[in-house]
């Protein structure tokens, strides 16, 4: 895939953000239902650890978790994806030649298109190419981008506005990392809560930046968790 035919590709229909703070677990069965009513699914990393049911989107900003070394459940389910291939520096063609789904990669990284510090991801600049935090810039006319990204759950909310989605609900970007994950049947872990808690400010920057290029175009983010520790984005209800 690339990225302009999907642009507005589900205008007007309601999306949900998964990521897998604990908040999840009191909307797992409600968003399985939205789900099958229209709303537009999409998840991060091991969703299927988490529920059932199949997201519509599968989204990837991971050096652990990637397109060869996820390649067999990626195939199993066959879910359209969206890599960060700035973070995942698998071999472009080799997974042309092995994923059997659509897929889509996507830039965080390189700002302007020029090479960044980490350097050993710069080989993977597509000329021209905007990264993700500019693509929502521009679609939305607002005046900044957000940064990097220390959560992959900011590039799906991102997509989603890209994408025509309104309203979008997020759920189980918690930001408290010691409340560990929501529950699940694998073996997961945490990485440490104190050093993960550094990136909260930053997370919730982003966060904000995002909502309010939403707004730019008339989108509402809302946050489904009600017991939330943060208020950038308004608290409600999945309708």
């Amino acid at each position: 895939m690339n990225i302009e035919p999907l642009i507005d590709n589900h205008k007007g229909k309601p999306a949900i953000v998964i990521a897998h703070g604990p908040s999840l677990n009191d909307h797992i069965e409600e968003i399985e239902n939205k789900q099958k009513s229209g709303h537009i699914v999409i998840e991060c990393n091991e969703w299927h650890l988490f529920h059932s049911f199949q997201p519509d989107y599968w989204l990837f900003a991971n050096t652990q978790l990637t397109m060869s070394s996820q390649i067999h459940v990626l195939n199993q389910y066959r879910i359209p994806i969206l890599y960060a291939d700035t973070v995942d520096l698998t071999d472009r063609k080799w997974i042309e030649n092995n994923l059997k789904c659509e897929y889509l990669g996507y830039d965080q990284r390189h700002f302007d298109n020029k090479p960044c510090y980490a350097k050993k991801c710069c080989h993977q600049l597509v000329p021209g190419r905007k990264t993700i935090q500019e693509e929502l810039q521009h679609y939305c006319k607002f005046d900044q981008h957000y940064g990097a990204g220390d959560t992959c759950a900011i590039h799906m909310i991102s997509f989603m506005v890209l994408f025509g989605c309104n309203p979008i609900y997020f759920v189980g970007i918690d930001l408290d990392y010691s409340l560990g994950y929501a529950k699940h049947n694998g073996n997961i872990r945490l990485p440490n809560a104190k050093s993960q808690s550094q990136f909260r400010e930053r997370i919730l920057k982003d966060l904000k930046i995002i909502v309010d290029s939403a707004k730019n175009v008339g989108v509402d983010v809302i946050n489904l968790n009600k017991n939330s520790t943060f208020d950038v984005a308004p608290i409600g209800e999945l309708r």
